[in-house]
């Protein structure tokens, strides 16, 4: 049995911007139990000015991922954090969020978005702006950095996983069967372990053993 000392307790705990669930751990009842005891005697267990996201996304009509990117990218702030992270909201922010969502355009064509569409219009118009001849400057440099290391972890994964033989006259004898440790300074030199030390070796001089070959000796140079 709530006592009125204690849903005066509720009313205050609600209003600092706690959960029904916290207030209901709290005094060991059901949540259901507190909002109908806030409902009966305040008449609403909401918060006076405040929205959740929850509610913030059913007024925009847009879903609570959406609202979450506009919080991440600075364009909406929360007037209060509580909890475990959870947020709270003025009811200006619906307003915000309409005004933000009806204001921006395709990247491509130039048309207005329709709703759930973040940087272009349709399908045609993401292929085309997806393409690396009509990306900005600065992404163009950025991706082909992230091609580069891309390519050079995939080859170095390919030479470490393999076994090579000599075929031409280098500092190692012809039929010396090496394992490559990495690629060299350039793609022309492989990194190889040689009578206890590192050296390095021109692809060109060696030869990649097959994985299902099991006799060296078989291998033509």
């Amino acid at each position: 049995m709530l006592t009125k000392k204690n849903e005066n307790e509720m009313y205050r705990m609600r209003q600092s911007g706690s959960t029904l669930q916290q207030i209901a751990n709290y005094f060991g009842v059901s949540r259901e139990g507190i909002r109908q005891a806030l409902v009966k005697r305040y008449g609403s267990s909401g918060l006076p000015g405040l929205l959740t996201m929850s509610q913030v996304s059913r007024l925009t009509g847009y879903k609570r991922s959406d609202v979450g990117k506009l919080k991440r990218r600075g364009i909406i702030k929360p007037a209060r954090v509580v909890g475990n992270g959870r947020t709270l909201w003025t009811e200006d922010t619906v307003d915000l969020i309409k005004q933000y969502m009806g204001s921006r355009f395709c990247r491509v064509c130039g048309k207005s978005l329709p709703e759930g569409h973040w940087m272009f219009c349709s399908r045609p118009c993401r292929i085309e702006g997806s393409k690396i001849s009509n990306r900005p400057q600065e992404q163009k440099k950025q991706q082909k950095k992230r091609m580069a290391r891309y390519f050079a972890k995939k080859a170095a994964e390919r030479y470490r996983n393999s076994l090579y033989v000599v075929r031409k006259k280098c500092i190692v004898p012809m039929g010396t069967v090496l394992k490559v440790l990495s690629i060299g300074k350039t793609k022309r030199h492989l990194k190889v372990e040689w009578r206890g030390k590192t050296i390095e070796i021109p692809t060109g001089c060696l030869k990649r053993i097959p994985k299902d070959v099991s006799d060296t000796n078989t291998v033509k140079l």
